[in-house]
């Protein structure tokens, strides 16, 4: 009986280290497909910008987020270039506006269309490192719980072997 319980608990606590090293290169291999699409996403938003401007935030447009969940904002920029003025949207839609109007920034703009700019400083890639950054300590917290009873059935298995596993003594 006691042999057939003991291998139950390896067992048992072999699944939980497999369910558990499953779901954690599930999440691995995601977050690396994830940072590979951004990085295409920003390239294809900044590809064409090869003139620096200095734009002036005029203002913050703003429109109702999906599902009701508040108000988005993003800059709308004002330049000049090649003697025309231009008011361009920015692309980054956040809750919490990353720049304020009459402030003076720097932009990549596309000099074949001046509509097309790229903002180094706000842009998918800064937004989505903020948010990131924001999510990080959820994830962080929520990892610690199968890691903490990965952790914790290692010690109970190890534990349990040492109490009830009988050693033969050995011959001098």
């Amino acid at each position: 009986m006691r042999k057939r319980s003991f291998v139950s608990t390896i067992v048992v606590a072999a699944v939980i280290l497999i369910l558990i090293g499953g779901f954690i290169s599930v999440f691995a291999t995601r977050s690396s497909g994830a940072a590979q699409t951004l990085k295409e996403d920003i390239k294809q938003e900044s590809d064409g910008c090869d003139v620096e401007v200095t734009a002036v935030i005029v203002s913050l447009a703003d429109k109702e987020a999906d599902e009701g969940s508040g108000t988005l904002y993003a800059p709308v920029y004002s330049f000049e270039y090649e003697g025309e003025t231009y008011n361009v949207t920015g692309n980054v839609w956040e809750n919490d506006p990353h720049y304020e109007a009459g402030q003076e920034v720097n932009i990549l703009i596309d000099s074949s269309d001046p509509t097309h700019i790229y903002d180094p400083d706000n842009n998918i890639g800064t937004a989505l490192t903020s948010f990131g950054q924001d999510a990080l300590g959820d994830l962080a917290f929520f990892m610690m719980v199968p890691i903490s009873i990965m952790f914790a059935a290692v010690i109970a298995v190890v534990i349990w072997v040492f109490k009830n596993v009988k050693r033969e003594p050995q011959d001098p």
